[in-house]
């Protein structure tokens, strides 16, 4: 036979988790509220008895406590005053005691507006009474001092003055005491009112302890296997086990929660797919590449082994320490070396070939790529950097380069006619060496077809010479016939001129022959 809380009990099996929940937390609200109320009752009352005593009573008698210490900064300056030696010095205590005057006023009135009627309103006259008083014998002292009566100053103010200021400060030794004990009555109100509502509250707050821990062992009991479940399930996928078997306990929210646990596994089964994967490339670049990350300002967080045996250090010794480091001073300053961490900042990749220093100073030259790793707000928050060197490239091409323009300097020298000008070849090897010889070997070739070539040049020049000579003789022997045949031909002229003679005689004797005939 069921009993009716087995019977309530199997209700609450029925009952969906958020109605369970939603009705046992809104029991606990509706508790919750009445104690609140309570409190707030109770803190009221602890409140006006606590802002008696803070803003009243305390205060008050820090005011008095002051007011009683510029009455003694007072009399301390009225006896100096009539002691001083000259008018500085008499000015100077004259000020600082009006001073101390102004202040016993201002705490006076300070107390009188903060107690207001809560005051003993004798006590109040009697100090007020007693304050005017001395004023009355301070005023007479100082203007005694001030015109010269110094002693007569000294003799009031040992007598009448002294008498005047203790009766003052007994005054108010007896209006602080009043303020005091109305300040420890507050106190004490408080504490009892305090303590009742610490106990009201108390029995409500264990009624409502043991409500909800009743109702929580009832929930727990309701959910306890499914959540078991659940928890069995999520221990193995935390061992790596992402084969077990989830059970399902129907459609309520832990039937919901163990449906999605198998969701999950599905999706972590995937994903672990995806990770080895990534790992198994992570580790091949690990392997091949240097590898360093970074912070965003260039602060270093890991590097891996690569990286330590190009740079020369110990991860322990460039941990926490700024990229700058492994850069000279000059390239620190620059505006471009700015400039990479600014980009970089920004979440663009940079990549390149950087020269770096390495442990002593050694220089280093890697081919690598800046990479900035987003966060799940998209946001870049460090930079990671893959890295091989290339310090071995870097200065083979400067060597070779170096050589090139070595062999360009010599074969423009070639060209201006000096041959024997050579690429040196100590301290280099391979191709490099091989070209230097080769240069070499033609610019002595090219030295030995010049020499052959100035050899026949000079055998010409030789040939040419006798020729030359022969050319002279030649020449010596036709000026000679030259001369005689214009010697010959001075000759014909002069018998060519005579036979021309005796043509012309020859004529004019025909003609007197003529001449001679026709007459006879």
């Amino acid at each position: 036979m069921r009993t009716p809380l087995a019977a309530l009990w199997r209700r609450l099996h029925d009952v969906r988790i958020g109605t369970q929940l939603g009705s046992a937390f809104g029991l606990l609200l509706l508790l919750t509220a009445a104690i609140g109320a309570m409190s707030y009752v109770a803190l009221q009352r602890v409140d006006r008895a606590a802002g008696t005593l803070a803003e009243v009573w305390l205060p008050g008698v820090g005011e008095l406590t002051a007011a009683r210490a510029d009455m003694l900064l007072v009399r301390e300056f009225e006896v100096k005053h009539a002691h001083a030696a000259d008018d500085s010095y008499r000015s100077e205590y004259e000020e600082k005691l009006n001073a101390a005057l102004a202040g016993v006023r201002r705490h006076l009135d300070a107390f009188r507006a903060r107690a207001g009627a809560a005051a003993d309103p004798k006590l109040l006259e009697a100090t007020e009474k007693r304050w005017t008083e001395y004023l009355a014998v301070n005023a007479k002292i100082i203007q005694l001092s001030r015109t010269g009566h110094a002693e007569d100053a000294r003799e009031i103010g040992d007598g009448a003055g002294k008498s005047t200021m203790d009766d003052a400060l007994e005054a108010l030794e007896r209006l602080t005491e009043f303020a005091f004990a109305q300040g420890r009555a507050a106190g004490g109100h408080s504490h009892d009112v305090y303590r009742g509502a610490s106990w009201l509250n108390s029995v409500a707050v264990l009624l409502a302890l043991a409500l909800g821990c009743g109702l929580a062992w009832a929930i727990t009991r309701s959910t306890t296997r499914p959540i078991r479940e659940a928890v069995r399930v999520a221990r193995s996928v935390a061992a790596g086990d992402l084969a077990v078997a989830v059970g399902s306990s129907g459609s309520n929210e832990t039937g919901q929660l163990l449906a999605a646990l198998a969701a999950m596994q599905a999706v972590l089964r995937e994903r672990e797919a995806e990770a080895i994967n990534a790992k198994g490339q992570i580790a091949a670049i690990h392997k091949a590449q240097a590898v360093v990350e970074f912070e965003l300002d260039g602060t270093i967080r890991a590097a891996n082994e690569n990286f330590l045996r190009v740079t020369g250090y110990g991860l322990a010794e460039i941990q926490g320490q700024p990229h700058a480091q492994f850069v000279d001073p000059a390239t620190r300053e620059s505006a471009e070396y700015r400039a990479l961490w600014e980009t970089l900042r920004r979440g663009e990749h940079v990549a390149g070939t950087f020269r770096r220093l390495a442990r002593g100073g050694r220089e280093v030259w890697l081919e690598a790529s800046y990479n900035p790793i987003f966060g799940p707000d998209g946001r870049p928050y460090k930079v990671v950097k893959y890295a091989s060197e290339v310090t071995e490239q870097v200065r083979m091409k400067e060597a070779l380069d170096a050589a090139v323009r070595e062999t360009q300097a010599i074969v423009q020298s070639a060209m201006d006619g000096e041959l024997t000008a050579r690429i040196a070849t100590t301290g280099r090897s391979g191709q490099i060496e091989a070209l230097a010889v080769s240069v070499n070997r033609l610019l002595d070739t090219m030295m030995a077809v010049v020499a052959e070539i100035k050899h026949a040049a000079t055998e010409v020049q030789s040939g040419a010479e006798e020729i030359s000579k022969g050319n002279l003789n030649l020449s010596q022997r036709t000026e000679e016939q030259a001369s005689s045949l214009e010697e010959t031909a001075s000759s014909m002229e002069q018998m060519t001129s005579t036979v021309k003679a005796t043509a012309d005689n020859a004529a004019q004797a025909r003609e007197l022959a003529l001449a001679a005939r026709t007459q006879a």
